[in-house]
């Protein structure tokens, strides 16, 4: 990961994180992207309770799917931004 997102998040103290990614096919690293992505998130110094971790999910859809029924379908309608890299972009 080289992303950066943790600047942005700090912007917006109201919204939700939502990160998304399993462990990798080879198991390596050990542990889920979403979890590997979520201690870059909170040592930058964003709140661990704005975070949630989706990492079921074995493909993009299933990702989509997952957040919607978990997170998303609790809240009242608003805005949802994807964050990701170009790879990802276009079936996201």
């Amino acid at each position: 990961m080289n992303a950066q997102p943790h600047g942005t998040i700090a912007g917006y103290p109201e919204i939700i994180v939502v990160l998304g990614g399993g462990v990798l096919p080879d198991g390596k690293p050990p542990r889920t992207e979403a979890a590997t992505m979520a201690d870059v998130i909170v040592a930058a110094g964003i709140g661990g309770e704005r975070i949630f971790l989706e990492d079921e999910s074995r493909d993009t859809i299933g990702n989509a799917i997952y957040v919607a029924e978990r997170y998303l379908g609790a809240l009242a309608p608003r805005p949802v931004y994807v964050v990701t890299s170009p790879f990802h972009l276009q079936r996201s």
